[in-house]
């Protein structure tokens, strides 16, 4: 069996409301996808965050959405950190085809500065 390919593994600041996303992720070589998010500190008052995993259309513009998570509730400042974990394709959680690229996004939500840090990992395979 192959061994995964990290595809993604970034570290990002929750700063703003407006929507955000990792950019486009070429995963053509993959038939699955692991997905693996951790959310660290965190700021403001009622703060959440959603994430999505997008896979980009056939037409090379438009990302559909494979997988939603959240709201998730992240109040609370330095707690315990919170982790989330999917898989996205056949004969996994979500077996839904994934194209041959796509994204993740995140909408942050609250108020009073709402923020913090999380990270982002995507493996192939």
């Amino acid at each position: 069996m192959a061994s995964a390919a990290i595809l993604l593994d970034h570290d990002y600041q929750m700063h703003t409301t407006t929507p955000d996303d990792s950019g486009n992720i070429p995963w053509s070589n993959c038939k699955t996808l692991a997905i693996d998010i951790f959310i660290g500190d965190r700021q403001g008052t009622n703060p959440t965050v959603t994430f999505t995993a997008y896979r980009l259309g056939a037409d090379g513009v438009t990302y559909f959405p494979m997988w939603t998570i959240g709201p998730i509730d992240v109040s609370g400042t330095n707690v315990t950190p919170i982790s989330e974990s999917v898989s996205i394709g056949p004969g996994c959680s979500y077996p839904l085809e994934i194209g041959d690229s796509g994204k993740i996004g995140w909408t942050i939500g609250g108020t009073s500065s709402p923020g913090g840090k999380f990270s982002v990992s995507v493996q192939g395979k």
